[in-house]
């Protein structure tokens, strides 16, 4: 259907028919949970166009918006991530929540210490990054009397590692190929682990 001035109104049907649209849509399904930044550098895209596409592609339902204080990513609408899959995609774009996940993952149990030691950082910063892991879901604190241990939910789990059936879950899907992300690089956790792992305690009972 062409408006006026010749203009052809954009619609779920033909939307991906622009090819920059098409570019950017392809780029959002290689790596879901992209921001604008991202997709500027992958797609060389400059800002204003950027903007302006992403807008008709939300406008058409042909991709989803994920909105944190300071960042919008975005998502194929397809279905594949449930809103729990796209946090847990938002954090593993992060640096240190993508760390934390994979110690966790490892070695259950650690200590907001232990976390500290770890990735370098101070105390205080682990529990900032884990009050909002915590609040979503994510990790889940306990304590044995003495101090508070942390463990990825059971949510967190069955997402993050490959069940008995064999799925493909967030880190092996097809649509985020090997090293897409940070989490899939566990080289410098897994050395750090190794180090930490002999001196973390067992909790009774877990």
């Amino acid at each position: 259907m062409l408006l006026f001035g010749g203009y052809r109104r954009v619609s779920r049907k033909n939307v991906l028919g622009h090819a920059t649209r098409s570019t950017l849509y392809r780029e959002i399904v290689r790596r879901p949970g992209s921001d604008a930044a991202t997709l500027a550098e992958a797609t060389g895209t400059n800002e204003n166009t950027l903007r302006y596409h992403l807008m008709k592609l939300v406008e058409t339902g042909t991709i989803i918006t994920f909105v944190r204080p300071g960042v919008v990513r975005y998502f194929p609408n397809q279905g594949r991530y449930s809103p729990f899959e796209q946090v847990l995609i938002h954090y593993i774009l992060n640096d240190t929540p993508c760390a934390i996940l994979q110690f966790l993952s490892h070695c259950p149990g650690m200590t907001r210490q232990e976390l500290a030691n770890a990735l370098d950082i101070s105390g205080p910063s682990v529990s900032r990054q884990m009050e909002g892991l915590i609040a979503d879901g994510v990790v889940e604190n306990r304590s044995d009397g003495r101090s508070n241990h942390y463990f990825l939910t059971k949510d967190a789990c069955r997402a993050l590692k490959r069940p008995a059936d064999g799925e493909p879950t967030i880190l092996q899907h097809p649509a985020l190929p090997g090293g897409a992300y940070p989490c899939h690089r566990e080289d410098t956790a897994r050395e750090a682990i190794a180090v930490q792992a002999p001196s973390l305690p067992r909790i009774p009972g877990v």
